[in-house]
């Protein structure tokens, strides 16, 4: 009797629910050395909770969040608090004490304006857990200017060049060590970086892996824009990515970019692929970076992305992490967005109306173009199709877009804006081998259309699959032949009713020894032998084939859907790959698919799949883009003497060269450029008839016997309409080069 007395004196002894939460709140406060002001502000009959620095805290009792959200927004609009706090999480003494206490999950959200951007919510056993993220959570809010920062070029390049300070030398310390893992992405970096420049132009830059490392911490943040962008639009305004990296660091760098999951509860599986800088989101290596992800996640945080955003943002950004004489001499330098503009303009006129327009500027040049979209898709109900087949930071391409955006809410099609969406990832294609362009390019095109993504409950029906593809030009003629020439990344041939994908181990640094645990596993490992450069000098290349039977590309013709399988079967399996194309497979197409990904799980337990299903798919991707030809191909090309490329390329450029009948003659050969071969190529494999071709090429190819035969425009089936000579315009910045503009059409027979 005296016991349960005392029981039931024990049990008045409890407080309203909301002071168990405000005893939370006090503990957290505490912990943390912040001194809040309480009860010091009087609004209408009610007390503000708290008031701590920047952000308002409102305490609702158990279960009864939503009741106090209303009242937040009042208190953070009279006051003139951009940030509010609405908890519901009570002490561990709730529990004891208070009689039928609430046992569903309780929580907190933090609001920016009334869009909430970050909310957790907790079962009674993760009290301790939920402590320790709002203190964390308030300790970033306490210390960092959250979206205080304009997203403009000079303030987006300090973030980076702080970033850069803090953790180069750290990065820089993995690298010079060589983890297994690390040296295998800079291997395939650094063989990728001789193609793409030369060996003898990377032997002049000094140490590659300084390098290696600025774009490596570039990259990283750039992934981490790209997705908050998306998450920011689909979700609302609300975006917890960089939030989870400020507080948690690797542990959400890890389950974010290594496992794939960061956009998944949009449906959005996929949006940037596996690269060579991705060794830093490798499980052993990000937990020793934990630092370097919570850093990067607040001063994403800092910026205020949900302003406009210029379109050379990134291009500004990149060019300022590379030193400017490095880009001097890797002959890198990114088109002005007036040039660009001005070749769509003239672009659209020849494809429009069959002649250049008669003036070389106008004054209201985006009105014109408008206008030039507009009477194609009168006539033909469609947009024009356009490809970058150099794309870099995709200029061309983010200047086309954002005019078939000033197209699109000047005329007002009858178009839904998904349907939009889809005739623009349908129909505006980059293509680049630099895999820091591809991302920057991805990036790029997902800000300009990402306001069109928003759908119905911020889910999206389909996965948007951005058109970029990572590979080498010269793939595209080497797909057209019976027999292939092995390239340094891989070539195609035909064999029957099957494209036949060959992807050379040598340009990863495959040993002997690896290819015979290959072989055991049961992948077909050939070998070719080479002819060098050196009287009886000879190469010898392994690598992997892989056939896509035909038929499938018959049946799945929609590339994005194609994108989206070849996505499942990697990480899902055949099951997935049949989910995804929605028709049924022959025997034969399953066999093929399932070695594929029989191919890439052997690849996987060698530590070599990483990067190297991304290369297969994009070039399977690739080919079959180029099969529905362009109305407009516009870039700005590469310019390399192919005396500077390795010793197997130089050669197969050589070849390509004579392919396409444009090898100069006698000793001006030793000044053929990969532009011209280039150019031909984009010609020949990816203009439609009656499209028209404007690419940036050196001058020097007008004037000199070494672009002789590249002038000779009717073997290409092209009308050569105008050439412009920039060289005494120097559109390029602190550059002496000699930039010069080729517009042709392909004749129409």
């Amino acid at each position: 009797m005296a016991k349960q007395k005392m029981k039931e004196a024990w049990n008045m002894s409890y407080q309203k629910p909301h002071r168990y939460v405000e005893d939370f709140v006090d503990r957290v406060l505490g912990d943390l050395g912040l001194e809040p002001k309480r009860e010091a502000t009087l609004a209408g009959m009610l007390w503000v909770d708290y008031r701590v620095g920047k952000i308002l805290i409102e305490c609702e009792a158990p279960g009864r969040r939503g009741q106090g959200r209303q009242q937040l927004f009042n208190y953070m609009k009279q006051f003139g608090y951009s940030l509010g706090l609405l908890i519901d999480v009570p002490s561990e003494r709730y529990y004891d004490e208070y009689p039928k206490p609430y046992e569903g999950r309780v929580g907190f959200e933090l609001y920016k304006g009334q869009q909430c951007i970050y909310s957790r919510s907790y079962d009674r056993s993760e009290l301790d857990k939920a402590l320790e993220e709002l203190k964390i959570l308030l300790k970033t809010i306490h210390e960092l200017r959250i979206a205080s920062l304009q997203p403009k070029p000079r303030i987006v390049l300090g973030v980076v060049k702080e970033i850069l300070g803090r953790w180069e030398k750290r990065l820089l310390k993995f690298v010079e060590e060589a983890t297994p893992r690390v040296k295998t992405y800079l291997s395939i970096w650094k063989r990728n970086m001789e193609l793409i420049y030369g060996r003898d132009v990377l032997r002049k830059i000094g140490n590659l892996n300084e390098i290696f490392v600025k774009l490596t911490i570039y990259i990283t943040m750039l992934k981490v824009l790209g997705c908050t962008i998306l998450e920011t639009i689909l979700g609302g305004g609300r975006y917890t990515i960089p939030i989870k990296l400020s507080q948690e660091g690797a542990r959400t760098a890890i389950e974010l970019f290594w496992e794939r999951k960061v956009l998944t509860q949009f449906n959005i599986n996929y949006l940037f692929e596996r690269d060579e800088y991705d060794w830093v989101f490798d499980p052993q290596i990000a937990k020793q970076l934990d630092g370097y992800f919570k850093d990067i996640g607040r001063k994403i945080l800092e910026i205020d992305w949900s302003q406009g955003i210029d379109l050379d943002l990134l291009k500004k950004t990149y060019q300022s992490i590379v030193p400017k004489d490095i880009r001097r001499l890797l002959g890198e330098y990114y088109t002005p967005d007036w040039i660009a503009k001005m070749m769509l303009w003239r672009a659209l006129h020849i494809l429009v109306y069959g002649t250049p327009p008669k003036d070389v500027l106008v004054q209201d040049i985006d009105s014109e173009i408008v206008e030039l979209i507009d009477r194609y898709y009168r006539e033909h109900k469609t947009i024009p199709r356009f490809i970058d087949p150099t794309c870099g930071s995709f200029t061309f391409g983010i200047q086309y877009i954002n005019a078939l955006l000033n197209w699109y809410f000047r005329e007002k099609p009858s178009i839904h804006p998904i349907e939009f969406v889809k005739m623009i990832l349908q129909n505006v294609v980059g293509v680049d081998l630099n895999p820091v362009a591809t991302i920057t390019a991805k990036v790029n095109y997902l800000l300009q259309i990402y306001h069109l993504l928003v759908s119905r409950g911020g889910y999206l029906t389909e996965e948007p699959m951005i058109p970029i593809y990572r590979i080498d030009l010269t793939v595209l003629h080497k797909a057209s032949k019976a027999r292939g020439t092995m390239t340094l990344d891989a070539f195609f041939g035909a064999k029957a009713q099957k494209l036949v994908v060959y992807i050379p181990l040598t340009y990863i640094g495959v040993d002997d020894h690896t290819v015979n645990r290959l072989k055991n596993k049961g992948v077909a490992v050939r070998e070719v032998a080479y002819k060098g450069e050196t009287k009886g000098q000879k190469h010898r290349v392994y690598y992997i084939e892989l056939e896509i039977p035909k038929t499938l590309l018959s049946k799945v013709p929609d590339i994005t859907k194609l994108h989206r399988a070849f996505l499942a079967l990697f990480t899902v399996g055949l099951n997935g790959f049949e989910e995804e194309v929605e028709v049924g497979l022959s025997d034969e197409e399953k066999k093929a698919i399932e070695y594929v990904a029989k191919v890439v799980s052997v690849l996987e337990e060698l530590g070599l799949d990483y990067v190297w299903h991304t290369l297969v798919m994009d070039h399977v991707l690739a080919i079959l883009a180029s099969q529905d030809r362009y109305d407009l191909v516009l870039g700005n090309l590469p310019w390399v003497n192919i005396s500077k490329y390795p010793e197997k390329y130089r050669e197969m450029l050589r070849e390509i060269a004579k392919d396409l009948e444009i090898y100069p003659p006698g000793q001006a050969a030793k000044k053929l450029d990969i532009s011209a071969i280039l150019f031909a190529i984009s010609a020949k494999y990816l203009l439609k008839t009656g499209g028209v071709i404007a690419l940036m090429v050196p001058v020097s190819i007008f004037k000199g016997l070494h672009g002789a035969r590249w002038r000779n425009f009717s073997t290409m089936q092209l009308n050569l309409l105008e050439c412009f000579d920039l060289e005494d315009v120097k559109p390029f910045e602190d550059a002496e080069n000699q930039p010069g503009i080729v517009f042709a059409r392909r004749e129409v027979r």
